[in-house]
């Protein structure tokens, strides 16, 4: 027996039956989370190695110019 309209009507949301929609929107936000967590940690390693490979080239230029060294 098939549900009356208005019952199927007042169960479902503007995104589809609640269940699905809900479990959607957290898979969702759990990938949006996770690809933010790698975009952050791949900006910290990029400025470590950053501050790595200006400490190297400090060094030589200093000595040649007569700055205070490391």
């Amino acid at each position: 027996m098939e549900t009356p309209p208005t019952t199927r009507f007042k169960r479902e949301s503007r995104f589809g039956r609640g269940g699905a929609s809900l479990k959607f929107r957290a898979a969702s936000y759990a990938l949006f989370l996770d690809v933010t967590e790698l975009a952050e940690r791949t900006d910290n390693s990029m400025k470590f190695l950053s501050d790595m490979y200006s400490a190297r080239l400090y060094q030589p230029v200093a000595s040649k110019v007569g700055g205070p060294g490391l």
